[in-house]
């Protein structure tokens, strides 16, 4: 489905963005979503979604200013996807 995809890519995209930004490891970042390194790598290459509290977490423990902007976001993409 093409929604999967475009969650998938745009989660990719951010998670991979923030750690950059942070000069942290994927097994640092891991453990600030309190999943496995195995998990976080899973996320970050798009092969896998974040959970809701994954996700969650990701916006309170990554200083995510613009948590708004995350979620409306994600349900834009949700929501072109029905159209």
């Amino acid at each position: 489905m093409a929604d999967n995809e475009n969650v998938r890519k745009y989660m990719k995209n951010e998670l991979r963005g923030k750690r950059s930004e942070l000069k942290i490891s994927q097994e640092k970042m891991a453990e600030r979503l309190g999943v496995s390194a195995r998990e976080y790598s899973d996320l970050e290459n798009g092969k896998r979604f974040c959970s809701a509290k994954s996700l969650i977490l990701y916006a309170n423990e990554c200083d995510i200013h613009d948590k708004e902007k995350l979620f409306t976001d994600l349900g834009e993409i949700l929501r072109q996807s029905e159209e």
